[in-house]
């Protein structure tokens, strides 16, 4: 004998990087991996990068709570274009007129502009160089930039001639089991082809989740590692993904980082647990 549990879910992305939004505001609810990876599948599910859950908060400085879940089920501190879409989601279902949100992740909290445009800007804080590590011999062509970079989830960059035809995951999926990221759950891997001091483009293998289609979390770290090394950007850099664009603003080290771009709602439904 089994019950079924209906939950109302929201789909959103942000250049094909997808998300499922549950409100646990209006109706508490508590996932388990099973949960998490069963809605992530995206042959017998509903499919998605990340699963993210909008929440209360006790402190009255923050407006609402965030949790955020890969599709294998780990829980993750920071995740940029799902922060983006919650917000949108939040303006868009009339939860709140704020033309700014505060946010309570296990980052810290983030901030959302709707000030100047609809999808917001998105504060994610200030970002950290972790400390330097030994790191396998890449072949010509395939360079390590700085230190990796904390935003709240780990990221490694590196820097390549060209991202055509390149095999992210042959490269990417060795460094999950590196010493400097095993404890943390792995790191996310971008890939960095930069145009010129305005422009780049991006492929990103993300831990627990594999190659998406974009990420917001590995722009701004892509940007801030270029800048670390030598000025190689300027300070608004537009970011190419295989679907469009992302731009990051950041006026250099102990300065917060700003992330913007479209996000679009797909559908609502209701998901039935077992």
């Amino acid at each position: 004998m089994y019950t079924k549990k209906t939950i109302p879910f929201a789909k959103m992305h942000s250049l094909g990087n997808d998300f499922v939004i549950i409100d646990c505001v209006s109706q508490p609810w508590r996932p388990d991996t099973r949960n998490i990876q069963a809605m992530a599948d995206r042959h017998c599910g509903i499919g998605c990068d990340q699963l993210l859950l909008l929440t209360t908060t006790p402190d009255t400085t923050t407006d609402f709570g965030c949790r955020i879940f890969n599709a294998d089920g780990s829980e993750v501190a920071q995740c940029g274009n799902g922060v983006r879409c919650l917000a949108y989601y939040i303006r868009k279902m009339g939860l709140s007129k704020k033309n700014t949100l505060r946010l309570a992740t296990q980052r810290g909290v983030l901030i959302a502009n709707f000030i100047y445009q609809c999808p917001p800007s998105v504060n994610i804080g200030i970002p950290q160089l972790g400390s330097p590590i030994n790191l396998p011999q890449f072949p010509d062509g395939i360079t390590a930039l700085a230190n990796p970079i904390d935003l709240g989830n780990p990221h490694l960059v590196l820097r390549v001639i060209t991202l055509a035809g390149l095999d992210i995951s042959s490269y990417a999926r060795p460094l999950q089991d590196h010493p400097a990221f095993v404890r943390q759950g792995g790191v996310n891997v971008v890939f960095m082809q930069i145009d010129h001091k305005q422009q780049i483009q991006l492929r990103v293998f993300e831990r627990g989740v594999g190659e998406t289609l974009s990420c917001g979390s590995g722009a701004c770290a892509a940007v801030v590692a270029a800048s670390h090394q030598g000025g190689l950007l300027d300070t608004s850099v537009q970011v190419v993904f295989c679907k469009g664009s992302l731009w990051v603003d950041w006026a250099g080290f102990q300065q917060p980082i700003w992330l913007s771009g479209t996000t679009s709602m797909v559908f609502s439904g209701k998901w039935f647990q077992t």
